[in-house]
């Protein structure tokens, strides 16, 4: 088993007491790569720096976490993302799925709309959120 240091999801978690995890159409699961490894890459490589699996293995240790995903992704991509998703939610983690549904990979440069200013707002609004002190420590309790 390894740390969630270890785990790309949570790199700087122990630096910080109050962090987050902000992620737009990213792979997420690592373990059902989209065709064969490349030469020196193991399943244990692929199973240490894959997101879902840091889920499994450092349930209590895992932020806030808010996913935004673009529709017209690749379906592979967008699996990673639904296996991700469906393994928070099994876990009851604290997560928020925001999906563009004709959104391309890169909507929030490439795609102008309503939708993508909602999710860049959402975005903005999470981080803020997610990293204010708690009400008793901003009134000095």
């Amino acid at each position: 088993m390894h740390s969630l240091t270890t785990c790309r999801l949570g790199a700087s978690c122990t630096s910080s007491p109050a962090w987050t995890v902000s992620t737009y159409y990213t792979v997420l699961d690592l373990q059902e790569p989209p065709g064969p490894l490349p030469p020196g890459v193991t399943e244990d490589m692929l199973r240490l720096y894959s997101p879902v699996a840091c889920l499994r293995d450092n349930k209590n240790r895992i932020p806030p976490i808010l996913v935004a995903r673009a529709g017209l992704d690749t379906p592979w991509l967008n699996g990673t993302i639904d296996r991700f998703v469906t393994e928070a939610l099994s876990a009851n983690l604290s997560i928020e799925l925001m999906n563009h549904p004709v959104g391309r990979h890169g909507f929030d440069i490439l795609d102008p709309d309503g939708r993508s200013r909602e999710i860049i707002a959402r975005t903005i609004e999470f981080v803020r959120t997610s990293l204010r002190p708690p009400v008793e420590a901003r009134q000095g309790a």
